[in-house]
């Protein structure tokens, strides 16, 4: 996972909560490996590689919800051997581990980026596998829980009706003062296979934003104007007496 740009001070918790089911494999056809080599990192404000100590880094939601426990392990199939990511060894179990980094400043002209690599190994009949930004406010990695609020939310869901990419915002109303969600009015459905994908979200200076999916760009719009409800409310309400 890589995260630059413009935002806050945040922390960072991943959530996942999977049953498994049979979907497109790809596996196994013409595969090739190579030993894994950790990326170049420089330049970027953090990046996770889930190399070395990895719990002196995350730590697992202590809320009662988050009854299961990520692994850190290699994917059941390799193509950069020793390649190790958070895995989730049980169906029907909510997951959430966080883990901190440093305020991020904002630098003008510059997009904010946050991307991170999903697998449904097993195949996925209901689930989600998806990050919240949080304002940390003093909190505790192992404090965060599903109520948190959070600043974006992001990543693949699909169980029953739901097939879509979240790209969710909660937003201050400067008028009430409360938080209100913002959802992205045309998220991309989630690939249906057992490959690996990468999921970014951009959002650029002047308030576009764009999703992409393995480097293909699936939805772009406006904070202001592409999320429901709006960011920008209406000038006029109609109102249905008048």
């Amino acid at each position: 996972m890589a995260a630059m740009g413009r935002v806050l001070a945040f922390g960072l918790i991943v959530m996942a909560s999977c049953i498994s089911g049979e979907e497109e494999s790809d596996q196994g056809a013409g595969n090739v490996t190579k030993p894994y080599v950790g990326p170049a990192v420089e330049g970027l404000h953090w990046a996770e590689t889930f190399d070395g100590d990895v719990w002196s880094r995350w730590s697992h939601s202590g809320a009662e919800k988050y009854n299961g426990r990520f692994r850190v392990q290699a994917r059941t199939q390799e193509a950069l051997v020793g390649d190790l990511g958070l895995a989730v060894p049980e169906e029907a179990r909510h997951y959430g581990a966080a883990a901190a980094f440093a305020p991020l400043e904002g630098r003008e002209g510059v997009p904010f980026v946050v991307q991170f690599e999903v697998r449904f190994q097993e195949g996925l009949t209901c689930g989600g596998a998806y990050l919240k930004l949080f304002d940390s406010a003093g909190r505790a990695a192992g404090e965060f829980q599903d109520s948190t609020p959070f600043v974006i939310m992001f990543g693949p869901d699909r169980c029953g009706g739901t097939d879509k990419v979240h790209f969710i915002l909660q937003h201050r109303n400067p008028k009430t003062g409360k938080l209100e969600e913002k959802h992205c009015k045309d998220p991309p459905s989630v690939p249906h296979d057992q490959l690996s994908h990468l999921y970014r979200l951009v959002i650029m200076p002047d308030n576009s934003f764009e999703i992409h999916v393995d480097g293909e760009r699936k939805t772009s719009g406006s904070l202001l104007t592409s999320m429901e409800p709006p960011v920008n409310p209406p000038r006029e309400i109609d109102d249905p007496s008048d």
